[in-house]
């Protein structure tokens, strides 16, 4: 979702580096300064003056994330970009908001309609209250109505590279204090931020997932002020930094990321390739991208969706074996064979189907014992396995961490409990 990128072809990586080095002027400053004023900071901080071609393929390209500081557009792009020209020339042009507990799972773009005055105001005003007021719109309307937002940033690709961005997906980013979205990944990516700072977390791919819970359940703010970064163990903690203005960030492929704005508001453009580069990120938009389609097309018949789950399940299977530790990936198996055996969708339950899911949560567990939402579905399967005391005991695990923000994890356990204790008292009998 993040990232001015444009369609992956031969000259991607030509763009960014043509952007990053030949676009834009710099100020010096030392790199020790710029770490001060960002308070924790594990990402890599370079001006682009000091980064080569060269160094940026070798060192970030598709391998790790990194915030190239000191960037200038001409005065003319910050102005356009301004909230000011923005409200006065375009505020009646609606933009599609959202919060962070719900952005992701409404596939990285805002669903309630606004114009964009009314946002700016909401953005601007000053309260006690800590409501989030954020848009973060893919190919956003304003963009059709305002090319020359778009075109003002895409000059400098065509004077140095002599493509264009028609074909890649743009967002809009208009964030108040505390915003964002939670961890999520994609194809390549980046972002130019024109006002204000946002805080970015980072964890690699193909690895485990985020600790304590990777759904969002609860606004950024919480997550990173109450729920879970005040617990993380130190093996735990992601790569972070705040970017501030005119600042680069740069967001590999695949990388699970998560931001929030920590100023009074954020303003700024990014994108992300269409397509993925890697063969890991073709192989999951294969596998998982075709799954989301064809779950959420009523037109699909049953036995359409059952061909598609299998195929869905024989492409994870192919990425677990190249990626052992990959618990990602065996979490979702573990959602495709629980959907397959979910009567409403099959018509029929079968117990084969039941340990299929439970051999791919319990691995995923193994990964990732930190997880709730890990720790939920096996707790969950462990009682459909009819294993209800150690289904007790795993969910018991997860409330103790996960509770307060979880309140569906209490009920689950709750039932399963009940449960337990009626078998109990029917082999007193």
């Amino acid at each position: 979702m993040f990232g001015f990128t444009f369609i992956l072809n031969n000259l991607s990586l030509t763009f960014i580096l043509n952007f990053v080095i030949l676009a834009l002027t710099t100020l010096t400053s030392s790199t020790y300064a710029i770490i001060q004023t960002r308070k924790r900071c594990t990402i890599d901080i370079i001006s682009y003056n000091n980064l080569s071609p060269t160094d940026f393929r070798d060192t970030y390209y598709l391998q790790k994330p990194v915030i190239i500081t000191n960037l200038r557009v001409p005065l003319k792009t910050k102005h356009l970009w301004s909230l000011s020209n923005l409200s006065n020339k375009y505020g009646h042009i609606p933009v599609a908001t959202s919060t962070s507990s719900s952005l992701t799972k409404n596939r990285g773009t805002g669903t309630i309609q606004k114009t964009l005055s009314e946002l700016i105001r909401q953005v601007k005003k000053t309260t006690k209250q800590h409501a989030e007021v954020f848009a973060f719109e893919r190919n956003a309307a304003l963009f059709k109505h305002a090319p020359t937002l778009i075109q003002s940033a895409n000059d400098i690709v065509q004077r140095y590279v002599g493509t264009n961005s028609t074909n890649s997906n743009w967002y809009l980013s208009i964030g108040k204090r505390h915003s964002g979205v939670h961890f999520h990944h994609h194809s390549d990516g980046w972002l130019f931020m024109f006002e204000g700072k946002k805080r970015w977390f980072f964890l690699p791919p193909y690895q485990k997932l985020p600790s304590f819970t990777h759904v969002a359940r609860f606004p950024i703010r919480d997550w990173y002020e109450k729920f879970v970064y005040p617990k993380l163990l130190e093996e735990e903690m992601p790569l972070e930094c705040v970017a501030k203005a005119g600042d680069f960030v740069y967001v590999p492929e695949s990388w699970w990321h998560a931001t929030m704005t920590v100023s009074k508001w954020s303003v700024a453009v990014a994108a992300q390739m269409d397509v993925p580069v890697t063969e890991e990120g073709k192989e999951w938009r294969e596998a998982v991208d075709r799954w989301w389609g064809n779950n959420v097309d009523n037109d699909v018949t049953m036995k359409e969706r059952l061909v598609q789950d299998q195929k869905t399940l024989a492409r994870l299977n192919v990425i677990q074996k190249k990626q052992p530790n990959n618990a990602e990936a065996f979490h979702f198996s573990g959602s495709v064979f629980s959907k397959m055996n979910d009567p409403s969708w099959t018509n029929k339950k079968k117990w084969e189907m039941t340990l299929h899911e439970l051999e791919m949560k319990e691995k995923a567990y193994e990964l990732c014992p930190r997880n709730c939402d890990v720790m939920h579905n096996y707790g969950v399967v462990l009682a459909k396995a009819r294993r209800l005391k150690e289904s007790v005991k795993v969910l018991q695990k997860a409330v103790n961490l996960c509770g307060i923000f979880n309140h569906n994890l209490i009920k689950t356990m709750e039932q399963i409990q009940k449960i337990d204790a009626q078998s109990q008292r029917k082999k007193e009998l």
